[in-house]
């Protein structure tokens, strides 16, 4: 009894440990839900911007007491239970959103805390269940005596509904703003702004002082009481006095629009504070009292938990401790950051790289919706369409810059509806006592007024799709991994003890290591990219060096590639071939990097700068051209070897060792010239070039004549022909393309000398 009641201590010390951590990795996940608005939109500095929403977090964990029940008696019946079997579904559900909140946190990919840990809990408790179902052989059916079904069903029920309702109210609230104001809004915000910031700002009011403070710690029956019965004179007060108080502001020449969004930032982590705490601390403080209950009794390791069905209130001293781990967390995690640039990214207004690639659902998607929408438009009138078209010119919308010059994503107008709508939906689940998540609510929030203001253009809408979709079928994938994952831990926990604990939260240090490490060099990455980008600008010059040095490392990997293709398809290598399609379809990718670089850093040079505007076209052509050949070049090896095809004869191996001997010979020439910067083709490339071309002629000649024979492989012969010209394409290609770098060069150090004339 005495080490079953220590071993009890043990895990419950262990889950309070974790729930620190769980409160890190969490916040750093939703910090994205109420820091998108203000980010996006450029309204503040970072810094000062989380000291708005750090106010909110503070208030609004004051407000979750009242969640508290979720993890008590929401998921499953406590009466059921013992004290062990409690603490084993409290560990293992806070272990499980350790291990899946911070690998989200570490790709940047915004996920839901509140199905994580309701998922968790139920796959958790479900398999206490089913152990006690099965050792008594109950029928199935008596999973109702365990299980809160119907509390489940409501949870996800009510989820879904939020997205619904985020989903409606945010595109129609940004659509008809956006009907009012229009993107050039300060004209008509001049003369009915105040009046529609007020009714914004009464909208959250309501909900979160109103519905939101019945579940607060700190008030007592009396105060809830006046409350109620005066809420319409507290709001209509409220209306009149920050009409009154906006309309002077503006008077005195002070963007009313930046308040609304800053004090909306602090509404909406009040609101993600007041709903989500329990997400993270509710198994903790349920497992405490659980504890404190059973020690006091007479048995306690087989006493029932049916006291955690009574209503309980946090203490408002560890609620407000739980609020200051999560602004340390806000101002210290550097993965909060990260996914709050994946939100922003997909909701801006103006283009920008894409980092989702598009795949065919998505494109039937976007296909499907332009038609429809085309209908749609099709059914009204002419002029009333081109009156709507005209309210909606993006060409003239008013966006913010921050100290560095970068521009906001969108402006203060949809920053303000994101708010608006996203705090007044999760209060009001809040008030209702209903965990909604607020990952899906602020995200179809932010996105469904992207849709409404037409920030997805046709040439980037397929992209912001994907994106989208790829954030959603994570969604998906969390609600099954964290209830196979929590039922995985609890039944080792549940027949290994000790040995359990030890193996999973050996695991967590492992995993937390692991993902800080990729973050830490995906972090380096983008801040090189940055600091590239931040370089091309400050003249041609740089930007023509950085793009050369770019040149140099895409033609070593162009060798290596090349040089994997010929020693797998020769030696039928399967493994080589795959690795060389791996790294041809990377480099695709990174040439898109390299391209999309460039033309952002030419974009503020003088219109004098591209009189040979066709050269820049021809090197950025060559660079597209060459990276989708080596693609074509390695999938087609891989796909002939991968279907056991027969292996090349010795007369096309012998010829294949020749062409790339040549090829090598030219690369090593070329990559000298471009590493020294000395970009003149020197006659000992012409030479191999000559030489490679004689070569290439002899085969051609050779093969047409094998054609001939009797038993040729057609299919053989195709792809050796088609790996010996490619070879030989890509090699001509390259020569064009120092080529093409020299002339660039040399004009832009003419522009020089006659700048220095002048």
């Amino acid at each position: 009894m005495g080490e079953e009641l220590e071993f009890a201590l043990i895990l419950l010390v262990i889950t309070i440990t974790l729930t620190i951590i769980d409160l890190t990795v969490g916040v750093a996940n939703d910090a994205v839900n109420f820091l998108n608005s203000a980010v996006g939109s450029k309204v503040a500095p970072f810094k000062k911007a989380l000291a708005f929403a750090s106010i909110g977090v503070l208030l609004g964990v004051t407000l979750s007491s009242g969640m508290m029940e979720v993890a008590r008696k929401g998921v499953f019946i406590p009466s059921s239970f013992t004290l062990y079997e409690v603490l084993i579904i409290f560990f293992a559900t806070v272990l499980t959103d350790i291990l899946l909140l911070d690998f989200f946190n570490t790709f940047g990919i915004p996920t839901s805390t509140t199905v994580s840990f309701v998922s968790s809990l139920t796959g958790s408790a479900l398999v206490i269940s089913l152990i006690h179902i099965t050792g008594e052989n109950q029928p199935l059916e008596n999973i109702a005596q365990y299980m809160n079904l119907s509390k489940i069903t409501a949870i996800y029920v009510s989820i879904i509904i939020s997205i619904i309702f985020a989903f409606i109210f945010g595109f129609l609230g940004q659509f008809i703003s956006r009907l009012i104001f229009t993107f050039d809004y300060q004209k008509t915000f001049r003369k009915i702004g105040p009046l529609w910031s007020s009714f914004a700002m009464t909208f959250i009011l309501y909900f979160i002082t109103v519905k939101g403070l019945e579940g607060a710690s700190f008030i007592t029956p009396e105060m809830h009481s006046f409350i109620s019965n005066h809420r319409w004179e507290i709001l209509g007060g409220f209306f009149f006095i920050s009409t009154v108080l906006l309309y002077f502001f503006q008077i005195i020449k002070l963007n009313i629009l930046k308040f609304i969004v800053l004090i909306g930032t602090s509404a909406l982590a009040l609101a993600f504070a007041s709903n989500d705490l329990v997400n993270f601390v509710g198994p903790a403080i349920s497992g405490l009292f659980a504890y404190q209950s059973a020690i006091s009794s007479p048995d306690p390791l087989n006493m029932k938990m049916g006291i955690l069905a009574q209503p309980v209130q946090a203490q408002t001293s560890i609620l407000l401790f739980c609020g200051l781990i999560m602004i340390l967390t806000l101002y210290l995690s550097k993965k909060a950051r990260t996914v709050t640039a994946t939100e922003v990214n997909l909701g801006r207004q103006v283009e920008g790289y894409e980092s989702f690639e598009s795949f065919p659902f998505a494109r039937f998607l976007v296909r499907v919706f332009t038609s429809f929408s085309g209908f749609l438009s099709s059914l009204l009138p002419e002029k009333f369409r081109e009156k709507i078209n005209s309210r909606f010119d993006a060409t003239k919308v008013i966006l913010l810059t921050d100290d560095k010059g970068q521009q906001a994503s969108f402006d203060l107008i949809r920053a303000t509806i994101n708010l608006t709508i996203s705090s007044a939906l999760i209060s009001l689940g809040t008030s209702l006592k209903l965990p909604l998540s607020t990952t899906y609510v602020t995200f179809i929030v932010a996105m469904s007024t992207a849709l409404a203001d037409r920030a997805w253009g046709k040439d980037y809408a397929v992209y912001r799709v994907s994106g989208i979709l790829t954030v959603i079928g994570g969604w998906l994938l969390t609600a099954v991994i964290c209830g196979l994952v929590a039922g995985l831990i609890a039944i080792t926990v549940y027949y290994l003890g000790i040995v359990g604990v030890v193996i999973w939260v050996g695991l967590v240090v492992f995993s937390l290591a692991r993902t800080t490490i990729i973050h830490r060099k995906r972090e380096k990455e983008r801040k090189e990219q940055e600091e590239k980008l931040i370089i091309q600008r400050a003249s041609v010059q740089e930007s023509f060096n950085i793009f050369l040095k770019d040149v140099y490392e895409f033609l070593i990997n162009v060798r290596e590639i090349s040089n994997l293709c010929v020693n797998g398809i020769s030696k039928f290598k399967l493994k080589e071939l795959k690795k060389a399609t791996k790294l041809a379809r990377e480099l695709q990718d990174k040439v898109e990097v390299v391209l999309s670089d460039f033309v952002k850093s030419i974009r503020g040079f003088d219109d004098s700068v591209f009189e040979g505007s066709h050269i820049y076209a021809s090197a950025m052509a060559d660079l597209s051209h060459i990276s989708s050949n080596l693609l074509n070049i390695s999938q087609r090896c891989f796909d002939y070897v991968d279907n056991s095809q027969k292996a090349f004869t010795d007369n096309q191996l012998s010829d294949l060792k020749v062409v790339s001997k040549l090829f090598n010979q030219l690369f090593e020439k070329i990559l000298k010239i471009a590493d020294n910067q000395n970009l003149s083709v020197d006659q000992d490339v012409k030479n191999v070039e000559i030489e490679f071309s004689k070569e290439i002629k002899r085969i051609h000649k050779t093969y047409m004549k094998a054609l001939k024979r009797p038993g040729a492989n057609a299919r053989r012969g195709i792809v050796y022909i088609s790996l010996v010209e490619g070879l030989y394409g890509l090699s001509m290609r390259v020569v064009n393309l120092i080529s093409i770098l020299a002339q660039l060069r040399n004009e832009i150090l003419s522009k020089q000398k006659a700048e220095l004339v002048k």
